[in-house]
């Protein structure tokens, strides 16, 4: 009995693949998303992903190789963040133009073999 009480209390239907799952929309969208983190966790409603992150960032540390979860999340936040900084340079350089597709000249990075016309 105490048993199937503590099961309906975890996370009894959750499944190493919905874990992953999770892990990877924390990677991608922010441990915060939590909208956009189910999205990735397929079968799962908002609140039981709310609920699993809530109990996940509580007690991570007892996760086996917990480190390594962890470092793919924050790296994959690191990378959002990077984003949003170039795109907000982009934006106040563009900003700073009258007519910034004729004022602007961007430097293209080698195009192994590929050529580039001026529409593209």
């Amino acid at each position: 009995e105490e048993k199937r009480q503590l099961m309906e209390q975890g996370f009894a239907s959750w499944k190493r693949a919905d874990f992953q799952a999770f892990v990877r929309g924390c990677e991608q969208y922010g441990r915060n998303d939590i909208v956009n983190i189910t999205s990735m966790v397929p079968g799962k409603t908002v609140e039981e992903v709310k609920r699993y992150s809530d109990v996940f960032w509580a007690k991570y540390k007892t996760i086996k190789e917990y480190d390594k979860y962890t470092k793919q999340i924050e790296k994959g936040e690191q990378r959002m963040r990077r984003t949003e900084e170039m795109m907000d340079a982009l934006k106040k350089k563009v900003k700073r133009c009258k007519q910034p597709m004729i004022d602007l000249r961007f430097q293209y990075g080698p195009n192994r073999g590929k050529t580039f016309t001026e529409d593209e």
